[in-house]
């Protein structure tokens, strides 16, 4: 991988035990600091009880980096999803992890921060309706994969699984089934309260979504009353939305033709 990317020879990266790194753009007020975290090469097995993604040494890497951050904006980059935590893929961030670097986030309290990830083969933007965990203030985080296959070329008839399945608990945007990459662009006009602007984009530049977040937006406040007690659990949502499918007859349609059209599939 390093080879692959020119990864210069001096680099730290070459004796470290996988490929995190950080860059900073920019100077003053317009500056954006870029957190890209290795979450695969020394994670532990799913199965395992306190399972962690990120291994020993780059937990104290990614201290340093956060309780030294005086970005405007802090990107971190995840290759798996770290918001959407009810989906039904083995890929996210493990409970644990999440939890950590929320309270990392915290512990410095580092304002601005906006997740990137990929993975799914689909295209999509979350926002969290309260702060999760420690936080606060909502995470946003935007998903873009992929550029040379989707999952509507993979999985038959993908939109209904997605429907009756995925819960819209934190979704911000539509979900993209088609061939995407996603943009990041700074309104640095308003030096008192710049905006970051994220857009998801297709084939010959077609526009599938965009949204802006300012600063304001991401930074630490009191909770409202709306956003008291603990974030709702995965299984929570998982099940929620699966009752609000079975109970409704055209959603429990959808979900035997879908299942049916698979078998067929399969014995084909």
């Amino acid at each position: 991988f390093l080879d692959f990317m020119d990864e210069p020879e001096d680099s730290p990266r070459w004796n470290q035990k996988s490929l995190y790194t950080s860059y900073t753009i920019g100077e003053g007020y317009q500056t954006v600091k870029i957190i890209i975290l290795d979450v695969r090469a020394e994670a532990d097995p799913p199965i395992h009880e306190h399972a962690d993604n990120l291994g020993l040494e780059q937990w104290i890497w990614l201290e340093e980096q956060l309780a030294t951050d005086n970005a405007t904006f802090t990107l971190i980059a995840s290759p798996i999803q770290v918001v959407p935590q009810d989906r039904i893929v083995i890929e996210k961030l493990y409970p644990e992890s999440l939890s950590k670097l929320i309270a990392l986030i915290e512990k410095y309290k580092v304002e601005g921060v906006v997740l990137l990830s990929g993975d799914v083969h689909h295209g999509q933007m979350y926002r969290t309706p309260c702060p999760m965990g420690e936080m606060q203030y909502p995470l946003h985080e935007v998903t873009s994969s992929g550029l040379t296959h989707h999952a509507g070329q993979e999985v038959p008839r993908a939109t209904t699984l997605v429907d009756a399945l995925y819960s819209e608990h934190a979704d911000w945007s539509p979900m993209i089934l088609d061939y995407n990459y996603a943009t990041v662009e700074f309104d640095w006009s308003n030096p008192q309260d710049p905006t970051v602007i994220f857009s998801i984009k297709g084939e010959g530049g077609k526009l599938f979504t965009r949204r802006s977040v300012s600063h304001s937006q991401l930074t630490r406040k009191p909770r409202s009353d709306d956003c008291q007690g603990d974030y709702p659990s995965p299984q929570q949502l998982f099940r929620a939305k699966l009752f609000d499918s079975i109970t409704k007859p055209t959603k429990l349609y959808e979900i035997i033709r879908f299942l049916s059209y698979q078998i067929c599939v399969l014995i084909v």
